[in-house]
């Protein structure tokens, strides 16, 4: 189970950009939940572009792509019988993702608090803001969110529909739709539904045999086609973020005793001191369970997206989808002067990485001061080409998508 890294930065009562610079940088990091577990778990791939200091900048990345080969003996020729090492690149976008506030230093408050209390609880919002477009973000990009119309509740009261607005809610680069090998469809065993508009009722929820097809797909990986990578964890194997309806539906199946695992019967043996389930902490702000070899992360169902209508891109507001991730199914990458362990004080002071800016430092009454909260960021699903029968095609790398049926 993954342990989160969450650790408090106090502040006095001298407002300090740059202490809540690293505030920011540790918060919208480790301690912004689900950028954490992606990282901490070896989901996402980190990647420090020490050259971004501002607006978009094209991050190259490449893996070795190994061509087929059957081996030699002894006495076989080792040149002539060399096979070929091939890599494979994509690149990654990281740009300015910020938090722009103006507020008043006299007037409706105290002149304490607005020399000091106010900037400091502006920042809180501004970051608890950019925390939380991160998370869509990540989430929209592992389950390949392509609709025109993107919900962002609890950032923006309407939907998202330019291209920036979208870009920015999929993390600066465009995200990509699930390739057909690793999109399923929840109680679909048959293959009747083939699209998430053809999801219209409870007949397709979502069930564990779901994530156990899930798992079969994984682990069948075509000679040419790349392989899904399961985590190196000793605990498990894959993540599943589910929504929270999605969770409900898994209760809520009904399963046979003796022909497949039944979650609402591992549930009560837990609650009841059983060892079936295992409950996670770990520091992790949402509920999660280790069932089989899977590590269940339950969000709130608007961090799920909603499916997508093959023919128009429109939202499905009837379908969310879930995603079954391995390792290095996102790459995600910073700006100048992040580390894990936080910024540099000249980074931190400056518009690089992860910083807070304010129009003017010092207390003056009787006037608006504007604080900006800024992050140079990434984040793209890792999608990577064939070989030999499989070169021109591409496919997702170790993230599977389910759509089911969801009336909320």
């Amino acid at each position: 189970m993954p342990t989160l890294d969450y650790t408090e930065i106090s502040s006095d009562s001298t407002f300090n950009p740059a202490v809540a610079s690293a505030t920011l940088a540790l918060e919208t990091t480790r301690n912004n939940a689900i950028m954490a577990i992606a990282l901490q778990t070896g989901i996402a791939t980190k990647h420090n572009d020490l050259q971004a200091e501002r607006g978009g900048t094209t991050v190259n990345l490449s893996d070795m792509k190994r061509a087929n080969a059957k081996g030699g003996t002894g006495a076989a020729d080792r040149y002539s019988n060399a096979r070929k090492v091939e890599y494979g690149s994509r690149t990654l976008i990281v740009n300015d993702l910020f938090d722009s506030v103006t507020f008043a230093n006299t007037g409706s408050v105290y002149q304490q608090a607005a020399a000091f209390d106010l900037k400091s609880n502006t920042v809180k919002d501004s970051v608890n803001f950019i925390k939380r477009m991160q998370s869509y973000a990540i989430m929209n990009q592992l389950a390949g969110n392509t609709a025109t119309s993107i919900l962002v509740p609890g950032c923006y009261d309407a939907a998202l529909t330019s291209s920036a607005d979208i870009l920015r809610a999929t993390g600066f680069n465009a995200a990509v739709a699930p390739d057909s090998t690793y999109k399923l469809y929840g109680s679909n065993a048959a293959g009747g539904v083939t699209t998430d508009q053809g999801i219209t009722t409870t007949a397709n929820v979502l069930k564990w045999s779901d994530i156990q097809i899930a798992k079969e797909v994984a682990t069948a990986t075509a000679v040419g086609r790349p392989a899904f990578e399961p985590l190196e964890n000793d605990a498990y194997q894959y993540v599943l973020f589910v929504g929270q309806t999605g969770w409900t539906q898994l209760e809520n199946d009904a399963v046979t005793t003796g022909q497949g695992i039944n979650v609402a019967q591992l549930r009560y043996a837990s609650l009841a001191g059983g060892s079936d389930i295992k409950v996670g902490k770990g520091g992790i702000p949402y509920p999660n369970f280790i069932i089989d070899d899977v590590l269940v992360i339950v969000l709130p169902n608007d961090l799920m997206p909603n499916g997508v209508h093959s023919g128009t891109a429109a939202s499905v507001s009837t379908v969310r989808r879930a995603v079954l991730c391995g390792k290095g199914a996102l790459d995600i990458a910073f700006g100048k002067g992040y580390s894990d362990s936080g910024m540099s004080k000249a980074d931190m002071e400056s518009v690089n990485g992860a910083s807070v800016i304010l129009d003017d430092v010092t207390y003056k009454a009787n006037r608006d001061a504007t604080l900006a909260s800024n992050v140079i960021w990434g984040c793209k699903k890792k999608v990577v080409s064939g070989f030999g029968s499989y070169s021109s095609s591409t496919y997702d790398s170790s993230v599977i998508t389910i759509s089911h049926y969801s009336a909320r």
